[in-house]
């Protein structure tokens, strides 16, 4: 439970290859049906790690080389962002993009605040 005004920040995987047999892996779309469906708003929806970059790992084994795509931009999230400045497209386009394609991602949802509180004001 939330109170008014509270945030609900996590990640979730969605697409990861040893994710493959669960049945509760929500992507953002599902997320943030869940999140109106509790009367939570959802503020944002970040993409991490792309699943390709996630498939290659585990095909190598892991490794330090692979590694440093969970602190750094990977690699298909790079070609997105150069094809994304060549088009001129919007960094809204961009982002649903990396998360149709995302292997992992991070959400931020928000219980509204109640109408009248004490911390608005009155018309």
């Amino acid at each position: 439970m939330l109170k008014p005004g509270g945030l609900l920040i996590g990640s979730t995987s969605q697409l990861e290859p040893f994710h493959s047999r669960s049945t509760a892996n929500p992507t953002p779309y599902g997320l943030s049906l869940a999140f109106a469906s509790a009367g939570l708003t959802t503020a944002e929806l970040r993409p991490g790690i792309d699943s390709l970059t996630l498939i290659v790992r585990r095909g190598v084994g892991g490794g330090r080389f692979c590694d440093r795509w969970w602190t750094r931009e990977s690699p298909l999230n790079r070609v997105l962002d150069v094809y994304a400045r060549l088009r001129g497209l919007e960094p809204q386009s961009v982002n649903a993009a990396k998360l149709v394609l995302c292997g992992q991602f991070v959400f931020v949802a928000e219980r509204p605040q109640e109408r009248g509180s004490a911390g608005e004001a009155e018309a």
